[in-house]
């Protein structure tokens, strides 16, 4: 028998009728990974087949599994895009067991240059955390929390020397049952050293990848293995700071920042750390690797030894191995066989939930979306958004995060409160997922005079037969106002925009000019430009909250939620009755899985407006990701009763009974 029979997988000659395996890289608790050539493909090249291996038990769970498998592949196809993460070139089923192959990439695994006792300069360590945070400021971005970042998830590529992040997605059994039903364990995918304490609690944030790389920097720093380094005993924190360190105070209090115990105290993300870096004095480069690289021509360097117990990850980082941590047993839910089913890639909220309602050009579809996938992530215990997958016990759910737009408000006629909601482009979705477009946001209307008739103009007569031309009559700036909001009302965005233009470029110092500037470019998408437009609204008159708000809008849809929610704070300074800016305050607390202050923000819209249906619901999914699930449920139906021919809380609700099983 050979070695690949010896792992476990089956003796033929093909797998998924065309992927021919050559040798094992390594193994974890969960399933193998092969290095393996395409026999489909000329000149048969080479790639990464990794087997996932859940331990099901009935068909049932097989199926919930199988639509995970799908789901968590279509995730992967998209991080794929970015140049620094492995490409996913497919996925199979064969034998009631998964298969995902990757594109290969040839170099040498960062746990090979890092050597004990063989410390890294400061511009070496920078220069291996911008390469670290550039590929994981796209994954935060796509609402993904990678949650086992360690140097053998880091391959220096041979081709161009830059950092590849491997290793997303796995479907594994998340938890097991007694044969009373209740829940006895929950698996939390992470390595020990690596793993900040609520990740190791089974709640990953995305700041939980921000601690992981500040480790892995330490490790450089220092020559210390995570796991070695002293912690003080009383707050628990990293003690790693010494005058012996040759680091800079600027870097240092990156790093600091970037270890904090408390997942609070760190950056949010990706992209603020890279901010933070980018700020930092320079200093001349060194590269990663400062020798030929030597690997093996895969995305591991060497073969990774398996684990003692198919849960408990040694200190060592070498292969991907899942820790377990124990909690106190549970009411068994309905719902319970699909916790047991797997470890969903990384839980966006962003998309991919089962049979999600097409969203509709209203201001509903956009929270509500946010909502399904709340519900998704709870009763699956999924962990994309960056969130985690979690035993529906009485305390709060890991952070579903979302990367959902927020909403904004819409354009409200001439004569109404320029403080409502504006509809978002519309979207759909297919079974098993939702690719959530980015609400757009919305702004009140510019308060403008009555749109009048042209002025005639007496025409001159230089021959009874021959007329002259009438000259045209230039419109007056109130007459191109109603133009402007006329157009915006009715989605005529680049029209829109085109008028605003002829504005500002009459009036310039006319702030609605350019906030309608800003506006219609968020509704086309174009945040970079929209941001400028409100900063220059901003310029004429710094307390505008349409102004603030739309530029909070644009910059959370440019992957800067903590910006954004700096500005709808701000506009809430100013205005704290702006109804919509505290429901899209209560989505950035959804994202970051902070139910109860996302709770808090839309009881304060509902204060202000009882009749505001998508608070309602969103206040649903807030309540359901406390586990208050029959509050969950009468918060939606309140917002149904408000609102007959509101699908998306249809959806919701419909979601939620099924979950609970009513």
């Amino acid at each position: 028998m050979n070695l690949i029979q010896l792992l476990g997988v089956k003796s033929k000659e093909t797998l998924g009728g065309r992927y021919k395996l050559i040798q094992p890289l390594g193994q974890g608790g969960f399933g193998h990974t092969f290095l393996a050539t395409d026999l489909h493909l000329p000149d048969h090249p080479t790639c990464v087949i990794k087997q996932l291996k859940p331990h099901l038990q009935d068909a049932e769970s097989l199926t919930t599994a199988r639509r995970l498998f799908e789901t968590e592949a279509r995730v992967l196809y998209q991080l794929g895009e970015h140049s620094q993460i492995p490409r996913l070139l497919a996925h199979f089923e064969d034998g009631q067991e998964f298969y995902l192959a990757q594109e290969l990439i040839e170099g040498e695994s960062l746990s090979t240059l890092i050597q004990p006792g063989q410390p890294w300069s400061e511009a070496r360590v920078r220069q291996l955390l911008i390469e670290m945070m550039t590929p994981l400021a796209f994954v935060h971005g796509q609402g993904v929390i990678h949650r086992d970042l360690k140097p053998s998830n880091l391959i220096h590529r041979r081709a161009d020397g830059h950092m590849v992040l491997i290793d997303f997605g796995a479907v594994k059994q998340v938890s097991e049952r007694r044969e009373n039903g209740e829940v006895t364990r929950t698996i939390s995918i992470g390595t020990q050293g690596y793993m900040p304490n609520e990740q190791l609690a089974g709640n990953p944030w995305f700041s939980s990848d921000i601690y992981a790389a500040g480790m892995i920097c330490l490790q450089a720093l220092t020559g210390t293995r995570p796991h070695l380094l002293q912690r003080d005993p009383r707050t628990s924190e990293v003690l790693w700071q010494s005058p012996d360190l040759d680091i800079s105070d600027a870097f240092q209090a990156v790093l600091a920042r970037m270890v904090r115990y408390d997942y609070r105290d760190r950056y949010p993300t990706a992209t603020e750390v890279l901010t933070d870096l980018r700020s930092l004095p320079a200093m001349a480069s060194e590269p990663i690797a400062t020798g030929a690289v030597s690997g093996l021509p895969t995305q591991m360097a060497a073969p990774a030894k398996p684990s003692n117990s198919p849960g408990i990850t040694p200190a060592s980082d070498q292969g991907h191995i899942e820790t377990v941590s124990i909690s106190a047993p549970t009411q068994t839910l309905p719902i319970e066989k699909l916790q047991a089913v797997t470890r969903s890639l990384q839980d966006a909220t962003q998309a991919t939930v089962e049979a999600l309602p097409t969203l509709l050009n209203s201001r509903q579809s956009r929270w509500s979306i946010l909502g399904l996938s709340i519900v998704a992530v709870v009763a699956l215990g999924l962990v994309r958004n960056g969130q985690t997958s979690a035993n529906l016990t009485s305390q709060p759910e890991a952070a579903p995060t979302v990367a959902v737009a927020p909403a904004e408000a819409t354009p409200a006629s001439e004569a109404e409160s320029p403080q409502t909601a504006e509809g978002s482009p519309s979207v759909d979705s297919e079974p098993g997922s939702a690719a959530v477009e980015p609400a757009t946001p919305g702004a009140t209307a510019v308060p403008t005079a009555a749109p009048t008739a042209a002025p005639k103009t007496p025409t001159k007569v230089a021959a009874p037969a021959q007329p002259a031309a009438q000259p045209v009559a230039q419109p007056s700036l109130d007459e191109l106002f109603a133009k402007a909001s006329d157009l915006r009302d009715r989605n005529h965005y680049k029209e829109a925009l085109q008028v605003y233009d002829q504005l500002v470029e009459r009036n310039p110092d006319k702030v609605e000019a350019h906030w309608g500037r800003c506006y219609s470019l968020n509704q086309l998408q174009n945040y970079g430009q929209a941001v400028e437009a409100c900063e220059l609204a901003l310029a004429i008159a710094p307390d505008n909250i349409q102004a603030l708000w739309s530029k909070g809008y644009a910059l959370e849809q440019q992957g800067q939620p903590q910006a954004a929610l700096v500005l709808y704070d701000q506009t809430l300074e100013i205005d704290p009755s702006y109804t919509e800016a505290w429901n899209n305050r209560g989505g950035i607390m959804l994202q970051q899985q902070r139910f109860q202050d996302a709770l808090t923000a839309y009881d304060r819209a509902l204060e202000l407006d009882p009749n505001f249906a998508e608070a309602w619901s969103n206040r649903g999914a807030a309540l359901w990701g406390l586990r208050r699930f029959d509050a969950a449920i009468a918060s939606i139906e309140k917002a149904i009763e408000l609102q007959p021919d509101y699908p998306e809380a249809q959806a919701l609700r419909t979601q939620i009974r099924q979950k609970l099983g009513r």
